[in-house]
């Protein structure tokens, strides 16, 4: 398989096989007295769905969001592929939001490629975010705390329109409590938009929602 591709074959050719002990993060986490992980990174080279199985406690307790490498073609013998992982992070209730550093690799053999699709989609990283604003979420998952968390993971992962959606959740729904009231702050950021303070911030229906949280 790896052959048919360019630049593939010596990229993956092996240079010796070690042996080594190895546990799950479950396991290790609760050796480690460690109860809650907040974001998962993981790239193992065709392993991951492996590393995510070994963790199914600290995914059902704690983690809220996970950024994995997926394979759309088995590079590796006996791989779990995209459609795996995916139907499994699915399955414990994480959303796709994107798939980055998408890597493609024209056929070995062919001397051209078109300049739009320049090879075959083999792999990449996942994100997956929960979604701890939807109805039918876990009551255990779906605190302030978590939301708060959550928002600021996706700001540091280039999603503000999900740290935004999620920042005014908590100013309309928990903003008695002064630590989950964002309004000035959504404000002032917003402000600084010129595009946005043109159109009118009073006009935007975010800032409509959270207006009688200033006071």
């Amino acid at each position: 398989m790896l052959e048919r591709f360019q630049f593939l074959g010596d990229a993956f050719s092996v240079d010796y096989t070690i042996e080594i002990e190895t546990t799950t993060l479950d396991s290790y986490c609760q050796k480690e007295g460690i109860q809650t992980i907040d974001f998962l990174q993981i790239d193992v080279q065709g392993a991951d769905l492996h590393i995510l199985e070994g963790a199914s406690q600290l995914l059902q307790r704690s983690v809220l969001a996970v950024q994995t490498e997926v394979e759309f073609s088995p590079l590796y013998v006996n791989q779990p592929l995209f459609s795996d992982v995916d139907f499994f992070m699915r399955k414990n209730k994480f959303s796709l939001f994107d798939l980055i550093g998408l890597s493609r690799y024209p056929r070995a053999n062919s001397p051209i490629y078109s300049p739009n699709r320049n090879g075959q989609l083999l792999w990449a990283d996942a994100l997956y975010f929960r979604d701890l604003i939807k109805e039918d979420m876990t009551s255990s998952f779906q605190t302030p705390s978590n939301i708060l968390k959550l928002a600021c993971i996706a700001d540091v992962l280039d999603f503000p329109d999900y740290a935004l959606e999620l920042l005014e959740y908590l100013t309309v729904n928990h903003g008695d409590d002064e630590k989950y009231n964002f309004a000035k702050e959504i404000i002032s950021s917003l402000s600084q938009i010129p595009e946005l303070v043109e159109r009118g911030l009073d006009s935007l229906p975010i800032v409509a929602n959270i207006r009688h949280r200033l006071n």
